[in-house]
């Protein structure tokens, strides 16, 4: 018992570098037909990077303290946008 206790020890030991590496790497927007998700990545700034042609962006759960309509001048056919639970205090025009 004490064998397999140790065994398993080890293991999460050695797995865990392994699931830091891999919680790290999936702080990317989920994009899925033309919607995208960013919710809950700690984000501070709306990404640039996503495919202009999205209708919706799930901007929920970050650390966004302002919504810079210039941000969303390349998202032209953005239908619905949602930032909820960020820090924002005010909307720009």
């Amino acid at each position: 018992m004490k064998g397999h206790l140790s065994y398993q020890i080890y293991s999460f030991w050695g797995l865990l570098p392994l699931w830091i590496l891999c919680a790290s790497s999936t702080n990317t927007c989920t994009v899925r037909h033309e919607a995208a998700d960013c919710s809950h990545l700690k984000l501070t700034h709306i990404p640039d990077d996503l495919p202009t042609n999205i209708t919706v962006l799930n901007l929920t759960h970050n650390q966004l303290r302002r919504l810079p309509p210039v941000n969303f001048t390349r998202y032209s056919q953005l239908t619905i946008l949602d930032g909820g639970f960020n820090s924002i205090s005010k909307l720009e025009p």
